[in-house]
């Protein structure tokens, strides 16, 4: 968060918050200097291999991990994820304390990615003594009641697809250390790698590769077609390709960009929940949950 022109007040009363979101980006930028030492290291950590059939003119591009990511990687993601988790349920404690309410154990900030959970979770607890909505104290319709249900996953917000990872591997990652699912090559960065004779004929081009399709060892990234009644295309790889890892539980996965942009929502909430500090809350203007609704603007 900025705190540039922000009151005094604002500042000590988010110190929790703010403190995690620092921590986190220490970590961020202790993630990128292990990544950048195992990507960067000798010998290289993966290779391509083509397997081709001069009979049909297919040709098949595989992946070779030769050094699979450092552990390392896995237990930084840990602490990131760990301390932005701990950011949204420090600040979720001081807008209850904000609406004029006491938070307790059942105080925490709701991360929901459809608006069954969300009713399920935060509105239909509201009225239960034995297990309180995280968000008790916190009047629905209020201007901190709709800051966060704006910035639910479930409205299809601003970083709706990073809220969402954070909600799935921190909650593994209380559990288990989370795995290093496998490495991302940038599936346009990969493709402007391949290079064929232009005597060539190509008649098919497949890229196996995506948000959901890790570059595992031995995976099939990608096939092409030559018309083999014309010259051999020489197919080759020049050039390396935007390479990332990412970090998996059982229900998805999360890359490391997508922690970085994590970590720069968060810092944008914070920003907004400042506004909710001011006499009145200046959440009430519709144009500053415009900022935060769908992506397409709608």
């Amino acid at each position: 968060m900025n705190t540039e022109g922000v009151s005094e007040r604002i500042q000590v009363e988010l110190l929790g918050t703010l403190s995690k979101i620092r921590m986190a980006d220490s970590h961020l930028k202790l993630l990128n200097q292990v990544w950048s030492k195992y990507i960067g290291s000798e010998p290289r950590p993966y290779e391509f291999v083509i397997d081709v059939n001069p009979e049909t003119g297919d040709h098949s591009v595989y992946s070779k991990v030769i050094r699979p990511p450092t552990p390392m990687l896995s237990v930084v993601v840990g602490d990131i994820l760990h301390n932005l988790r701990s950011s949204l349920d420090q600040l979720a404690w001081q807008l209850v304390i904000r609406a004029g309410a006491k938070p307790g154990r059942h105080t925490y900030f709701p991360i929901c990615d459809t608006e069954q959970r969300w009713l399920e979770e935060v509105e239909w607890r509201r009225r239960s003594n034995d297990r309180p909505s995280p968000l008790k104290g916190i009047e629905p319709g209020s201007a901190i009641w709709r800051f966060i249900q704006a910035v639910q996953p479930y409205k299809r917000a601003v970083y709706a697809d990073a809220m969402t990872a954070l909600r799935v591997l921190s909650n593994a990652d209380k559990h288990r250390q989370l795995l290093v699912s496998g490495l991302f090559p940038n599936p346009d960065d990969f493709a402007a790698t391949l290079k064929w004779s232009p005597e060539a004929v190509l008649r098919e081009q497949k890229i196996f590769l995506g948000p959901d399709q890790p570059m595992k060892d031995g995976k099939k990234i990608a096939f092409l077609n030559f018309d083999p009644a014309k010259p051999d295309p020489e197919l080759r790889i020049e050039g390396e390709p935007a390479i990332d890892v990412a970090f998996s539980d059982r229900e998805g996965d999360s890359s490391r960009p997508a922690i970085a942009e994590l970590k720069v929502a968060i810092n944008q909430y914070v920003e907004y929940a400042g506004a909710l500090y001011v006499e009145p809350p200046q959440f009430e203007d519709p144009a500053n949950l415009a900022d935060l609704m769908r992506r397409d603007g709608s």
